[in-house]
């Protein structure tokens, strides 16, 4: 396990796939033949996922945009407040440099 640790998580994930696709499996097998079944069960997630897909990934999409547009702001916030945290340190003696000397 300490060699391939991904072989535990792919083989649990399959297990959960294969007993959540195993109900409606079994509830449609009572109605129709088993392969019918598997094959609908099959191609209803197959939707569920690419549904899923064409809804999030554009909205993944607009958030990674605005994200990359605010960094430029947020870096610049992130310095003035680094530098109203640390200036109290320096005119104290705490520090020996200005904050703006390290940036």
């Amino acid at each position: 396990m300490w060699a391939a640790p991904t072989v535990p998580v792919v083989l649990l994930g399959g297990f959960a796939l294969a007993l959540v696709l195993s109900f409606p499996v079994r509830w449609l097998s009572h109605l129709i033949p088993r392969w019918l079944a598997m094959l609908i069960t099959f191609l209803l997630l197959a939707s569920i996922i690419t549904l899923a897909f064409l809804v999030l990934v554009p909205i993944l999409v607009v958030q990674l945009i605005s994200f990359v547009k605010a960094v430029p702001q947020i870096a610049t916030e992130a310095r003035s407040t680094m530098r109203s945290l640390l200036q109290p340190l320096t005119d104290s003696g705490i520090l020996k440099e200005t904050p703006d000397s390290s940036w």
